[in-house]
C-alpha cells in the first residue's frame, strides 16, 4: 500500500518547540525527517526503529524533567510516568504498543508487516503529542504542527479511526467485535498483532474476560509468534482463575524472552498466584522468587515492582537476608526518587504514586523497620482511602510478611498507628545477665536508673537483644514505665534466635519483639565507634550470615549496642565473662570506647554505680 506524506517536508511543518528539540547529540526533526523518508520507500522495519527511538528519547526525557533519573529501559521509564499519573490511560496502550513493536524488530521476535510500520507512524505521532501538549512539565503547545494536519500522514485508513474510536471516553468495545461488513471480512482491530493486543488488554482491564478470550484466541490463530499476545493469554487465564493453563502458556514465555522485564513480572505473578492459592508448592515459589529476581537483575535494579517482589519471595523461601538485601536495594531506589521528587518541588505528583508508597512501606517492612512501614502504610491507605481493592493488595501482603519476620501480630494490630512524641532523644544500650537472684529488686533498681538517664529527655529508644533476664526487665522499664521504644538488635534470624530461649522465656521474648519499632541484624564484621552526635542504628546493615559461632554473633550483637548507644545500662556481677561475648566483654568493650555505663549489680543490694562521661549526680564507679 502506497504512502502518502503531507505536502512539504515535516522540518518545514513543525511547530519551532519540536523542530529545535534536540538532546545531547539528538535531533527529533532529524529522526521525523528519516522516519517520513524510509515511510516512503516501505522500509518497515526500518519505520518502526525510528518511531520506537522517538519514543526512547522522550520517555527518558520526561522522566528527567520530572527530577528522576532515567533508566536505561523505556519500559522502567514508562511505567515510572504512567506510575504518577502523568499520561491518560490511551497513551499508555500506544506508549506500550510501539515500545513492543520496537522490540519485534530490535530482537526479531515475529516478521514485521507493513501495517505494523502504520501503526508505528502513529502510535509516535501520538506520543510526540502527549510529550508536546499535554505532558504537565512539557512546552504544552496547541498542535505538533504550524499548518494543524497531523505529523504523518497516510497509511490502512482503518486504523486511525479505531485508534480515535478508543480514545474515546464513550468507547464499546463491543461494537466492534463483530466484523463491519457481510462476507465474513475480520474486525479493524485484527489488521495488526499490535492493535488487537491493545484491544484485549483493554477489555481485561474492563473485567472482560470472555471479550478478551474471543479477541485473544481469534488475533493469536493470525499472529502466533506475537509476544504481547502470548502475554496476554497468560493473563487472561490468570484473571479467569485457571492457574493450570496459565502456567502452561507461561512456560514457553520465560523459554522465549527471559530477560524482557514485562514478561518477568507475568510469569513470576502466576507462579506465586499457585503458591498462594495451593500452598505448599514450593517449586512454584522457587519458580516465581527466581523469574522476579531475573527480571530486577534484568532491569539493572530499577524496577521495583519485581524488586520488591522478589525479596518478598526470598522472605517466603526462608531467605531472610536475601530479602534484607534486595529490600535495601528497593528502598534505596526509592528514596531517591522521593528526594527527587522533593526537589522537584510537585506536591500534586507526589501525592499521586499510592504503589511507589506502599512499595517503599513494605521494603522498610523487609528491613525490620516496622514503625516506619506502619507509618508509611497509614500514610498510603489514607491517600487511596476510595481505592479499596488497592488497598486490600498491600495489606494482604504485608500481613503474609508479619509471621516470617518473626511476629505474632495480626494485621489490625500491625497497622495501629502510634506516633512518636517530638523533641529529643535518649539512646540506652543493655548488656547483662541471663539468670538474676532477685529480678523483682533489680526491676526496682532499673526503672530508677532509667528515670535519672532519661532526666530532660522525653524519647527513650533502647537497644537490646531481648535475651532472658536483664535485656528483658529492661525493655519492659522502658516501654511500660517511661513509655519508650525498643529496637531488637538480634545476634540470630528470629528461627534460630528462638532456639536459645525455654519455652516460659520464649513467650516474654515473642511479647516483646512484637511491640518493638524495629528488628536489627548487626554486620558480620564489628564496626569501629561511630562519630558523636550519631542516631540509631539502621536496619539497612549487611545482615548476620550463616554462623558457626553463636558466640561470636553475641559479642558482636554487643558491640553493635554500644556502638550505637548514648550510654549502656549494664546488670552485672562483676565477674569475668563466662563465654565469648558475655556481659564483662561488652562493659570491657563499652569502657574502651569511653561509652558512659549505667552499671546495676546484679547481686544484693542491687546498687547503681556511673562510669565514664558524666550522666547525673548518681554515685562514681572507683
Amino acid at each position: 500500500m502506497a504512502v502518502q506524506t503531507p505536502q512539504g517536508s515535516i522540518a518545514q511543518r513543525l511547530a519551532s518547540p519540536v523542530a529545535q528539540y534536540s538532546s545531547g547529540g539528538y535531533s527529533l526533526a532529524s529522526d521525523l525527517a528519516r522516519l517520513q523518508a524510509v515511510r516512503d520507500l516501505q522500509a518497515t522495519e526500518a519505520t518502526i526503529f525510528y518511531a520506537a527511538r522517538i519514543l526512547e528519547v522522550l520517555s527518558s526525557a520526561a522522566v528527567q524533567m520530572i527530577g528522576l533519573t532515567p533508566s536505561a529501559s523505556a519500559f522502567s521509564n514508562l511505567e515510572t510516568l504512567f506510575q504518577f499519573d502523568l499520561a491518560p490511560s490511551a497513551t499508555q496502550y500506544w506508549a506500550n504498543g510501539l515500545r513492543r513493536l520496537g522490540n519485534d524488530v530490535r530482537h526479531i521476535l515475529r516478521a514485521a508487516q507493513s501495517q505494523d510500520a502504520d501503526l508505528a507512524a502513529l502510535f509516535a505521532e501520538r506520543w510526540i503529542d502527549w510529550f508536546f501538549c499535554h505532558f504537565r512539565f512539557g512546552p504544552k503547545l496547541t498542535g505538533l504542527t504550524s499548518d494543524g494536519g497531523p505529523l504523518l500522514a497516510g497509511g490502512d485508513p482503518r486504523l486511525p479511526a479505531l485508534l480515535r474510536s478508543i480514545d474515546a471516553e464513550d468507547f464499546d468495545p463491543a461494537a466492534w467485535l463483530a466484523p463491519r461488513q457481510t462476507g465474513g471480512e475480520q474486525p479493524p482491530f485484527m489488521v495488526a498483532a499490535t492493535v488487537a493486543a491493545v484491544f484485549a488488554n483493554l477489555l481485561l482491564d474492563r473485567g472482560d474476560c470472555d471479550q478478551a478470550f474471543a479477541v485473544l484466541e481469534q488475533a493469536l490463530a493470525q499472529f502466533p509468534d506475537d509476544l504481547r499476545l502470548q502475554q496476554l493469554i497468560v493473563l487472561a487465564w490468570k484473571r479467569r482463575g485457571d492457574l493450570d493453563k496459565a502456567v502452561q502458556h507461561a512456560a514457553p514465555l520465560v523459554a522465549r524472552s527471559r530477560d524482557d522485564d514485562e514478561t518477568a513480572g507475568i510469569v513470576a505473578g502466576v507462579y506465586k498466584q499457585v503458591y498462594l492459592d495451593r500452598g505448599q508448592d514450593t517449586d512454584m515459589l522457587l519458580k516465581s522468587h527466581r523469574a522476579y529476581l531475573a527480571g530486577w537483575e534484568g532491569s539493572k535494579n530499577s524496577n521495583v515492582y519485581l524488586g520488591i517482589n522478589a525479596a518478598a519471595t526470598a522472605l517466603w523461601l526462608g531467605r531472610a537476608a536475601d530479602s534484607r538485601r534486595l529490600a535495601g536495594e528497593v528502598r534505596q531506589l526509592l528514596l531517591n526518587r522521593v528526594a527527587a521528587l522533593a526537589k522537584a518541588g510537585d506536591p500534586q505528583m507526589l501525592a499521586a504514586s499510592y504503589w511507589d508508597q506502599v512499595t517503599l512501606a513494605e521494603a522498610e517492612l523487609l528491613l525490620g523497620e516496622l514503625a516506619a512501614a506502619r507509618l508509611r502504610y497509614q500514610s498510603a491507605f489514607k491517600q487511596s482511602a476510595q481505592s479499596k481493592g488497592n488497598i486490600k493488595v498491600a495489606s494482604e501482603q504485608a500481613q503474609r510478611h508479619l509471621p516470617l519476620l518473626g511476629l505474632s501480630l495480626s494485621g489490625k494490630e500491625f497497622f495501629k498507628l502510634e506516633q512518636p512524641s517530638p523533641g529529643g532523644q535518649l539512646v540506652i544500650g543493655v548488656t547483662g545477665h541471663r539468670t538474676l537472684s532477685d529480678e523483682e529488686a533489680i526491676r526496682s533498681t532499673i526503672a530508677q536508673t532509667i528515670g535519672r538517664l532519661a532526666a530532660g529527655k522525653p524519647n527513650i529508644l533502647l537497644l537490646s537483644a531481648l535475651a532472658a533476664g536483664a535485656d528483658c526487665l529492661v525493655a519492659e522499664a522502658v516501654l511500660d514505665e517511661h513509655h519508650g521504644r525498643v529496637r531488637a538488635v538480634l545476634p540470630l534470624e528470629v528461627s534460630d534466635y528462638r532456639r536459645d530461649f525455654t519455652p516460659g522465656q520464649l513467650a516474654r521474648f515473642q511479647s516483646l519483639l512484637n511491640r518493638a519499632d524495629a528488628i536489627v541484624f548487626p554486620p558480620t564484621l564489628p564496626q569501629s565507634k561511630p562519630p558523636q552526635g550519631k542516631g540509631p542504628p539502621a536496619a539497612t546493615s549487611p545482615t548476620v550470615a550463616a554462623l558457626d559461632d553463636r558466640q561470636a554473633a553475641y559479642e558482636r550483637t554487643g558491640m553493635f549496642i554500644v556502638d550505637h548507644c548514648d550510654v549502656l545500662v549494664a546488670v552485672w556481677d562483676g565477674q569475668p565473662a563466662r563465654g565469648r561475648g558475655g556481659t564483662a566483654d561488652i562493659v570491657a568493650y563499652a569502657r574502651q570506647a569511653a561509652r558512659p555505663i549505667a552499671w546495676i549489680k546484679s547481686q544484693a543490694p542491687f546498687e547503681l554505680l556511673l562510669e565514664g562521661p558524666a550522666i547525673d549526680a548518681a554515685p562514681r564507679a572507683k
